[in-house]
C-alpha cells in the first residue's frame, strides 16, 4: 500500500512516524516515572507520620492519659493527606480519635513494614498505616495478642498499643493528572512542530515535482514550447534541464515531422491522381475480361450442347441395345461402351468443371458412398485401354480401410480416373497400380491416401513443376503425342484442396511415377458388407495368377472373407496341386486362373476345365476385357465362370458366394456378369403396383415380383401409389398398411371411391403382423385379400394364381426345414436372410445393412413412445421395425417385436413394459453379433 503513495505521502509519513513513536516512549516513560514518584512519597510520609506518632503517643498508652493521645492525634491532623488518627490499648480499646470516622477495612491489600513492624494497608481510595506503640527498654513476659482486629500485625512483648493512621490520595491523585496533562500538551506540541516542518519539507521536495509533471503532461499533448520555469538545485536542477532540452528537442523533431508530413501529402495527392487514371484503365480492362469471359462461357456452353446432343444419342443407343438379348461378352463390351461415352461425357464436363472452378462456384456434395466400389468403377472404365496396351491394372485396397465413408463419389471418381488415365498414357509397358491407404483415423474422421504408380516414362524435376498448372503438360511433344487438354490435374489438385487434402508426384526419369493425393471424409457407422457370410470361412481356393501385384491383391481379399487360398506361381503346377489336394481328400472347391496376354496353350487349359469337373471344383477365368481368344479356343466356354480384369469386390464376393455355399448352388446373383445359364421366366402382360414407405421391403417385393415375370412399378407413399393409379390402370396393387401421412387404408379407401365408375382392382395388404381381428377390418376396409409378412414365395405366387389367374414360374428347390422354421433364440440366421431374398445373397446383404442402418432409429422411436405411455403410437413404431424384420433373418428380435406389437394393441401395460425390456436385450445382441460377424469376416 505504501508503494501506491506520492512523494508528499511518504515524505509526511516518514517524518512524522519516527518523532510520534519517539515522543509517545519518552512521555510514557517520563509520565509513568513521576506518577510512581508520587506514590512513593505518600508512603513514605505515612511511614514518616506514623513512625514519629508511636513513641510520641507511649507515656500517653502506657498511663492511660486520653488527653494527651488526643492532642496527639489532633496535632497529626494537620499533616497533609492525614485523614484519622486511632489510638488503642494493648486489648484493642480505642484510647483516642481524630479526623473522620474509624471503619475497619476489608479486602485491603496490606504491606508490613518488618523493620519497624509498620503494616500499610491500601483501600483503592487511602492508605492505612498500624503501627504498634511500645514500650522501650522494658521486658515483659507472656504478653498477650492484640484483638482479632489486628491479628495481622507481628506479637511483640513490649507493646503497649496501637496506632492507625488514614492518608487520602485526592492530593496525590490530582498532582498525578497535572502531570499527565502537562506531558500530554508538551507531546502535541512537539507533534504539531514535527508535523509543521515535515509538511514544509515535502511541499519543497514535490512542489518542483509536480511542477515539472504539469511540464511533462503539456509537452505530451503537443504543446512543445512548455519548459519549466522554477528554482532547482541539485537533483532537481539536473532534472529540470533535461526536461527542457528534450522539449526543445522535440520541438525540432516535430517541426522536421511536420516538414516532411506536407511534402508526403503533396507526393500521396499527385499519386492518387495516377492512380484514378489507372482505376478508370483497370475498369475498362476489367469488362473487357468480363466479356472475354462471357464469350468464353458461351463458347463452352455451345460447344457442351453440340457435343452433347450427338453422345446423347450414342448412350440411348446403347442403354436400348442393353436390354436386347445379348451373350455375356456382348454385354460386357457393351457396358465397356457405355462406360467409355460415359467417360467422354465426362472430358467435357471436365471443361465445364475447369471454368466453375475459375468462378469458384464448384461445390462438393456429401453423401455415404463405398470407396470400394468407387475406385473400382474408376479401373473397370479405364480397364479397355489399359488392356490394349497389355498393362496390368491393379487395385489394392487395404483391410484397415473403411469401407463406407461419407464424400463425394462423383468427384472423387473423377480424380483416380485422371490420374490413371494420365498413368496408362505415359505409360508403354508393365503395370498400373491404384493402392488405397488409411492415413489417419479420428474420432469422427479419416484421412484417406489414395496413390497411382505406374512403370512409365517418368518426369524430370522441371517437368514436375509445370505440372497441376492449366493447358500444361511435361513438354511441348507431349500433346502431339499422347493428347489431351492439359486440365484433368488441374482439375484432380482444385478437387483435392476442396476435400482438405493435398496433392503431388513422386518421379523420375524412366523409372515411372506415382501420383498420390488424400482428402477427409466423415464416418459412418455401417460396416463391411462382404463381413457376414460364415459360410466361405475355411473353404479351399487355389489361385493362379501371371502378376505378381493382382494374385497378391486377390489373396488378400479372399484371406479378409476367411478362404484359405493356395497359390500356383505357373500354370503348369495348377494340374498337380489340384490332384494332390483330392489325393489328400482335401480338395479344392475352386480354381481361379487370372490371365492376361501371355500365351497359353489350348490342351492345357481345357484338360484344366476336364480335370475340375471330374474332381468336382469350379473354375473361375478372370481375363483382360480385350482377350476374345481364350473363349473362342474352348468348346464350352458356358461352363466356366468368367469375370473381367479388374476384379470388382462385389462380383468376386457374390460369385464365391454363389458357388461354394450349399445354400445358394444353381442360383443366380443379380447384378454380376458371370456365365450361367439359368431359366428367367417370360416377361407376364399384367402390371403391378407395390406400394411400400420402406425402401428396403420395397426394393426386396420388386425383386420378387420381377422373378415372378411380372412388371412392376414402386410406390414409397400413398401420395404417390395414388398417383400412379390415377395415371395406369393396374391388375394387382400389393398394399402396404403402416405408412407416414396416408396409410395403406386410406390409400384404399381413396382408390375405391375413384372406381365407382371403372373396374375393380384387387388390393392386397402387406403387413408385418396383426391381430386375428384386424384382417376382418381390413377386408371391411376394401382390401381383397392379406399377406403376412415376411411374404412366402408359395403363397406370394398363391395369390397372384388366384387373383390374376395366371400361371408364373416358381422356384420348385423344396424348402428345407431349417429356412422355414426359425429358431426364435438366433440372433442373425444368414440362411434365412438369403431365403428371404429370394436366394439372393447381394440382396440379402443389402436388406440386413439397411435393417442395422436404421435399427437406432426404431430403437429411439420406440424408446419415447414407451415412455409416454402411448400404446397405439407405440404399436405404430413397432408394427414399423416388425416390417423391416420380417424380410431379414433376425429370428430373435422379429419374435419379441412380434409379441410387443400384440400387448400394445391390446393395451396390456404388464406384458408391453415385460416385451420392452426383452426388446432391448434382443436389440443389443443383434447390435453386438452383427459387429461381431463383420469384425471375424
Amino acid at each position: 500500500m505504501v508503494k501506491e503513495w506520492g512523494i508528499k505521502s511518504r515524505v509526511l509519513f516518514l517524518t512524522l512516524v519516527p518523532t510520534i513513536t519517539i515522543s509517545l516512549l519518552l512521555s510514557a516513560y517520563f509520565t509513568s516515572t513521576r506518577i510512581q514518584d508520587l506514590e512513593k512519597a505518600l508512603k513514605d510520609r505515612g511511614y514518616a507520620i506514623a513512625l514519629q506518632l508511636a513513641p510520641a503517643s507511649e507515656y500517653g498508652v502506657f498511663s492511660g492519659n486520653t488527653y494527651t493521645l488526643h492532642r496527639l492525634a489532633n496535632d497529626a491532623l494537620s499533616e497533609p493527606e492525614v485523614r484519622s488518627v486511632s489510638i488503642f490499648n494493648k486489648d484493642g480499646r480505642l484510647l483516642a480519635h481524630a479526623g473522620h470516622e474509624h471503619q475497619t477495612p476489608t479486602n485491603i491489600l496490606s504491606v508490613s513494614d518488618q523493620l519497624h513492624g509498620i503494616t500499610m494497608a491500601d483501600t483503592g481510595n487511602a492508605l492505612l498505616f498500624t503501627v504498634p506503640v511500645l514500650i522501650r527498654d522494658v521486658i515483659t513476659e507472656d504478653f498477650a495478642y492484640a484483638d482479632s482486629a489486628f491479628d495481622h500485625a507481628e506479637s511483640y512483648d513490649n507493646v503497649l498499643g496501637w496506632i492507625n493512621i488514614e492518608l487520602g490520595r485526592m492530593t496525590t491523585t490530582i498532582r498525578q493528572y497535572q502531570v499527565l496533562f502537562a506531558c500530554s500538551i508538551i507531546v502535541l506540541l512537539g507533534l504539531g512542530i514535527s508535523g509543521i516542518f515535515a509538511y514544509r519539507m515535502g511541499r519543497d521536495v514535490t512542489q518542483p515535482i509536480l511542477t515539472m509533471a504539469s511540464a511533462v503532461e503539456k509537452i505530451k499533448n503537443g504543446n512543445f514550447n512548455a519548459r519549466v520555469q522554477m528554482e532547482a538545485r541539485g537533483e532537481l536542477g539536473h532534472l529540470k534541464s533535461g526536461i527542457n532540452t528534450m522539449a526543445e528537442s522535440l520541438k525540432a523533431a516535430h517541426e522536421e515531422m511536420q516538414q516532411s508530413v506536407e511534402q508526403a501529402t503533396a507526393d500521396l495527392r499527385q499519386t492518387l491522381e495516377t492512380i484514378e487514371i489507372q482505376n478508370i484503365e483497370l475498369e475498362m480492362a476489367r469488362k473487357e475480361a468480363e466479356m472475354a469471359s462471357k464469350v468464353k462461357s458461351d463458347f463452352l456452353a455451345n460447344m457442351s450442347h453440340e457435343i452433347r446432343t450427338p453422345l446423347n444419342g450414342v448412350i440411348g443407343f446403347i442403354n436400348l441395345l442393353m436390354k436386347t438379348k445379348l451373350d455375356h461378352r456382348q454385354n460386357d463390351y457393351l457396358q465397356t461402351i457405355n462406360k467409355s461415352a460415359q467417360n467422354l461425357l465426362s472430358i467435357i464436363n471436365d471443361i465445364l468443371d475447369f471454368s466453375k472452378i475459375e468462378a469458384q462456384k464448384l461445390t462438393l456434395d456429401k453423401m455415404p458412398m463405398d470407396i470400394n466400389e468407387c475406385v473400382e468403377d474408376a479401373l473397370t472404365l479405364m480397364a479397355p485401354n489399359a488392356h490394349e496396351k497389355r498393362l496390368a491394372l491393379v487395385p489394392m485396397i487395404y483391410a484397415d480401410v473403411p469401407e463406407k465413408i461419407i464424400a463425394d463419389p462423383l468427384r472423387l471418381k473423377q480424380i483416380i480416373t485422371n490420374l490413371v488415365s494420365n498413368a496408362i498414357k505415359f505409360t508403354d509397358k508393365g503395370e498400373v497400380v491404384v493402392r488405397v491407404m488409411l492415413e489417419k483415423d479420428t474420432h469422427n474422421q479419416v484421412i484417406i491416401r489414395i496413390s497411382i504408380s505406374d512403370t512409365g516414362i517418368g518426369l524430370s524435376n522441371q517437368a514436375k513443376q509445370a505440372l497441376f498448372k492449366a493447358f500444361s503438360q511435361a513438354d511441348s511433344t507431349t500433346t502431339r503425342r499422347f493428347g489431351g487438354t492439359g486440365l484433368g490435374l488441374v482439375i484432380s489438385k482444385r478437387l483435392v484442396q476442396q476435400m482438405g487434402g493435398e496433392i503431388g508426384v513422386e518421379s523420375e526419369p524412366g523409372k515411372g511415377s506415382t501420383f498420390w493425393f488424400t482428402f477427409f471424409a466423415d464416418k459412418t457407422q455401417t460396416p463391411n458388407k462382404n463381413a457376414l457370410a460364415p459360410q466361405l470361412r475355411d473353404r479351399k481356393i487355389l489361385l493362379f495368377d501371371n502378376h505378381n501385384l493382382t494374385r497378391l491383391a486377390l489373396k488378400h481379399t479372399m484371406t479378409i472373407w476367411g478362404l484359405k487360398v493356395s497359390e500356383a506361381h505357373n500354370l503348369a503346377t495348377v494340374k498337380d496341386l489340384l490332384t494332390a489336394a483330392f489325393r489328400q481328400r482335401k480338395p479344392y472347391k475352386m480354381i481361379i486362373l487370372g490371365l492376361d496376354a501371355t500365351p497359353i496353350h489350348r490342351n492345357v487349359l481345357i484338360e484344366l476345365i476336364s480335370l475340375s469337373k471330374k474332381l468336382g471344383c469350379v473354375i473361375c477365368i478372370l481375363s483382360n476385357t480385350t482377350e476374345q481368344s481364350i473363349y473362342e479356343d474352348l468348346e464350352n466356354p458356358s461352363d466356366i465362370i468368367s469375370i473381367a480384369k479388374p476384379v470388382p469386390r462385389k462380383k468376386l464376393f457374390d460369385t464365391l458366394l454363389l458357388k461354394l455355399t450349399d445354400y445358394a448352388a444353381q442360383t443366380p446373383v443379380i447384378g454380376t456378369n458371370t456365365t450361367m445359364h439359368n431359366h428367367k421366366p417370360s416377361k407376364s402382360k399384367h402390371h403391378i403396383l407395390a406400394v411400400d414407405d420402406n425402401p428396403s421391403n420395397l426394393k426386396l417385393v420388386t425383386a420378387l415380383l420381377e422373378n415372378l415375370g411380372l412388371q412392376v412399378d414402386c410406390a414409397h407413399c400413398g401420395e404417390m401409389a395414388l398417383q400412379r393409379t390415377g395415371q395406369k390402370d393396374y391388375d394387382l396393387i400389393f398394399m402396404d398398411i403402416q405408412m407416414p401421412d396416408m396409410d395403406g387404408t386410406q390409400v384404399t379407401q381413396h382408390i375405391r371411391q375413384r372406381e365407382k365408375t371403372h373396374r375393380h382392382t384387387p388390393i392386397i395388404a402387406l403387413t408385418a403382423h396383426a391381430l386375428a381381428s384386424e384382417r376382418e377390418a381390413l377386408l371391411n376396409a376394401g382390401m381383397d385379400d392379406y399377406l403376412t409378412k415376411p411374404i412366402d414365395e408359395r403363397e406370394l405366387t398363391r395369390i397372384i394364381h388366384h387373383w390374376l389367374e395366371s400361371e408364373v414360374a416358381v422356384n420348385d428347390r423344396p424348402i428345407t426345414a431349417s429356412l422355414e422354421e426359425e429358431n426364435s433364440e438366433e440372433v442373425i440366421n444368414w440362411e434365412r436372410c438369403v431365403h428371404l431374398a429370394g436366394n439372393n445373397p447381394s440382396l440379402a446383404h443389402e436388406m440386413l445393412d439397411g435393417l442395422m442402418e436404421h435399427l437406432p432409429n426404431y430403437i429411439q422411436a420406440i424408446e419415447q413412445s414407451f415412455k409416454q405411455r402411448n400404446h397405439g403410437l407405440l404399436r405404430e413404431e413397432v408394427h414399423k421395425l416388425h416390417g423391416a424384420c420380417c424380410y431379414c433373418g433376425v429370428p430373435q428380435l422379429k419374435a419379441v417385436v412380434a409379441k410387443l406389437e400384440t400387448a400394445a394393441a391390446k393395451g396390456e401395460q404388464d406384458h408391453i413394459d415385460y416385451y420392452y425390456q426383452r426388446f432391448c436385450q434382443a436389440a443389443e445382441s443383434l447390435k453386438t453379433e452383427f459387429e461381431r460377424q463383420a469384425a471375424t469376416a
